[in-house]
């Protein structure tokens, strides 16, 4: 067979663009520091890859939210520590005010000393972490602590204060209602059964008296009581001054019960909540009839939960809310004092001069009249005492239990740290290059190609007369 320059033109072109090829990948593995560039290259390298990226990226975000976090409870607790510094200074006030050693120009100055403190105290209550309100709950863009337009004074803010009805009634049917419906209803289907079997029927007795037992269980609540007669489960719930229903009224010295059957036979008629008129609260009606159920204690509408994710299904609280913090009650007390002040400088409204004061400023009070305003006062200020140190309990307890939740973020956000770590030393492993290796390499096939130009460079000047 005959072998033509051009059968040795292509040949020698094809080793050296393969060369070529083969200098290229090591010349790009230099460069980028990485094994592969396509997944097709190596699809189970590059498949790993992409799981190893993916875990690399979800733990640099839980570093993240956990750093985020961190520095919200940071915030908190910074504002938990000025709340109750703040709350020890007002009881010492409160019991230089109680002292009978001061006059009541003394005391109306200390009244105007722990308006001011009250005042920082709700200054903290309104702290921002980038902007953000730190006790508003999912509501970070409303301020908890507003200005009155009318009187320019501090006022609670009504959207974070105000009763979520809503979210109220949500816990009550799933923790209340839904579970006593679903045990009348199973004591509905075991009459059906009892009343249709002709057997022996004890084993189903039995579980129905269970059953009664355990729905006595859950409306073990003052007031209420269930008892059965027959087929008929009855719900006995005092009543003030009566009530409507389809069931009998017994009156005894001072109480009113009504019963309510809420089993008859094989039908069980479900117990029904709603949000009432005012908004205020639920009212509970069964078959219609409006009955007085006394919800359990426990069930309490709870706080807005700002939860970050730290981990694959795991979730830490990080905020704690103005309603529990500087509660209703917290407000009102302290905020005596500020009446107090204004009653004395003679800046009190008309309005709260006729409902605590009988209109009578206290420039008019007689000298007897303010002795007895001045002793007054020096109780209310012995009395502001124990509240003012249990307001102080509550918030030390609630910065306790902040303090737990952040040592537990901190020890979370080490060990993702060292996830990190380690997940980054692995996709190294697995994508990156050894450079000791891809110079040799490259030294290597740079030696090939170039040999291969020479070698193509000498056969190439060979021409068909020097075969003949």
């Amino acid at each position: 067979m005959r072998i033509t320059n051009m059968m040795m033109s292509n040949s020698m072109l094809t080793r050296i663009n393969r060369n070529m090829s083969t200098l290229d990948k090591y010349y790009t593995q230099m460069a980028s520091g990485k094994k592969i560039q396509k997944p097709s290259e190596d699809p189970i390298l590059a498949s790993r890859a992409l799981k190893l990226r993916n875990t690399v990226s979800s733990t640099e975000q839980y570093i993240s939210n956990s750093k985020q976090g961190l520095s919200w409870m940071e915030l908190t607790e910074s504002a938990y520590s000025n709340v109750t510094s703040i709350l020890t200074t007002i009881s010492e006030l409160c019991v230089q005010g109680a002292s009978d050693q001061y006059k009541e120009d003394d005391r109306q100055k200390i009244a105007q000393n722990i308006n001011s403190l009250v005042g920082q105290i709700e200054t903290e209550m309104n702290s921002t972490y980038m902007g953000r309100y730190i006790f508003s709950g999912y509501k970070t863009d409303i301020a908890p602590i507003i200005k009155d337009a009318a009187t320019g004074k501090n006022i609670l803010n009504p959207e974070i204060y105000s009763f979520r009805a809503d979210k109220y009634l949500e816990i009550v049917n799933k923790d209340f209602v839904d579970p006593i419906n679903d045990i009348t209803k199973q004591i509905a289907d075991l009459n059906g059964q009892i009343s249709g079997s002709t057997g022996d029927t004890s084993a189903l007795k039995a579980e129905k008296e269970e059953l009664i037992n355990k729905l006595k269980e859950q409306l073990k609540v003052d007031g209420m009581e269930i008892t059965s007669l027959g087929d008929n489960v009855y719900l006995q719930t005092k009543m003030s001054g009566g009530g409507s229903g389809s069931g009998d009224s017994s009156t005894g010295p001072g109480t009113v019960f009504i019963s309510i059957p809420i089993v008859e036979g094989t039908t069980a008629h479900p117990l029904e909540a709603k949000i009432n008129s005012n908004g205020d609260g639920l009212d509970f009606t069964i078959n219609g009839s409006s009955v007085s159920v006394i919800v359990p204690e426990g069930l309490q509408v709870s706080a807005d939960r700002i939860k970050l994710e730290v981990g694959v299904n795991n979730y830490i609280d990080i905020n704690l809310t103005a309603p529990e913090s500087y509660t209703t009650e917290m407000y009102n007390e302290l905020h005596y004092f500020d009446r107090i002040f204004d009653y004395m400088s003679g800046t009190l409204s008309a309005e709260d001069l006729n409902k605590y004061y009988d209109g009578k400023p206290f420039s008019e009070l007689s000298v007897s009249e303010k002795s007895s305003f001045d002793k007054s006062l020096r109780e209310s200020f012995d009395a502001m005492i124990a509240k003012v140190n249990d307001f102080n309990a509550s918030i030390t307890e609630r910065q306790t239990n902040l303090g737990v939740r952040m040592s537990r973020l901190n020890l979370i956000q080490d060990r993702l740290d060292d996830d990190g770590l380690n997940y980054k030393s692995l996709m190294s492993k697995n994508e990156d290059v050894n450079y000791a290796d891809v110079a040799m390499n490259l030294n290597v096939a740079n030696a090939s190609y170039t040999a291969a130009l020479k070698t193509g460079m000498t056969i190439t000047q060979l021409t068909l007369a020097d075969f003949l």
